[in-house]
C-alpha cells in the first residue's frame, strides 16, 4: 500500500492525529500538546488563587487600618465629651442657667430667629487644656465635698445650720461622682451610699435633734431636693 512505501523516518515523523500511528485523524493527542495544556492550566489556577490571596491580604489591611482610625476617633470623641460635661457643670453651679431667656427651660440655649441667621457671631470654645484643668478642678471641688461630708459625720456641729452640712457642689452629679470616689464600677453600692446620706428621713433620724428650728424647714427641703436628683439619676442609669 502506498502506507507501506514510506520511508520509516517519515512514517515516525508524522505528527499524533494528522498520520500518525493509528491512521486515524484527530483521535490521538500529542504527549507534548498534552503536558502543555496541563501546564497551562495549572499556571492559570496559581495565578488565580495567588492574586485572590494577595486581594484578600489588601482587604483586610484596609479594614483593620479603618477599624484603628474609628477607634482613635471614638477616644477623641469621649474624651470631649467627658471635657465639655465638666464645662457645662461648671456653668450650672455659676448660675448659668438664670442667663436664658424667661420663658424657655433652663438648659436650652434659645432658637436662631430669622433676623439673626447670616449675622457674623463669634463663638468662643475653650482649649482642650482649659477643659481638662476644668475636669481636674471640678473633680477636686466632689473631693473636696467628699472630705468634709466625712469631717461632719464623724463630728456633727453641736447646731446644725444651712450654712454648716456639706451640700454637693451639683445636685444632678450625686450619683456619679460618688461612685467615682466610694465604689468605683459599682453604681448600686453608690446609690445606697449616696442614700444613707441624703434620704430625709435618714438625715433627720441622725441629725433632726441638733438642727436648728429656724432652719429646720428650708434644710428639709434642701435635702430632699438633693434626694430627688439622686433618685432620677438612679432611674436613668436603669433604663
Amino acid at each position: 500500500s502506498a502506507a507501506s512505501l514510506r520511508p520509516n523516518s517519515l512514517r515516525q515523523a508524522s505528527p499524533a492525529g494528522v498520520g500518525g500511528p493509528t491512521g486515524v485523524r484527530g483521535k490521538v493527542r500529542s504527549p507534548s500538546v498534552a503536558a502543555m495544556g496541563k501546564s497551562n492550566s495549572s499556571m492559570s489556577r496559581s495565578g488565580r488563587s495567588g492574586g485572590g490571596s494577595g486581594s484578600n491580604a489588601n482587604i483586610a489591611g484596609f479594614f483593620a487600618s479603618m477599624e484603628q482610625d474609628l477607634g482613635d476617633e471614638w477616644q477623641d470623641l469621649a474624651e470631649n465629651e467627658v471635657a465639655i460635661n465638666a464645662m457645662l457643670r461648671a456653668q450650672r453651679k455659676q448660675g448659668f442657667s438664670t442667663m436664658l431667656p424667661r420663658g424657655r427651660p433652663a438648659g436650652k440655649f434659645p432658637r436662631i430667629t430669622k433676623s439673626c441667621r447670616g449675622a457674623s457671631v463669634p463663638l468662643l470654645l475653650p482649649s482642650r487644656e482649659q477643659l481638662k484643668q476644668g475636669e481636674l478642678g471640678y473633680l477636686h471641688e466632689w473631693e473636696q465635698h467628699d472630705n468634709a461630708w466625712c469631717k461632719f459625720q464623724a463630728v456633727p456641729p453641736s447646731v446644725v445650720t444651712m450654712a454648716s452640712v456639706p451640700w454637693p457642689p451639683c445636685d444632678a452629679d450625686v450619683l456619679e461622682f460618688c461612685e467615682k470616689l466610694q465604689a468605683p464600677g459599682e453604681v448600686k453600692q453608690a446609690y445606697r451610699i449616696a442614700c444613707r446620706r441624703w434620704h430625709p428621713d435618714k438625715f433627720l433620724q441622725h441629725y433632726g435633734s441638733v438642727i436648728a428650728a429656724e432652719e429646720l424647714t428650708p434644710i428639709k427641703s434642701r435635702v430632699n431636693e438633693v434626694f430627688q436628683s439622686l433618685v432620677s439619676q438612679w432611674e436613668r442609669r436603669n433604663r
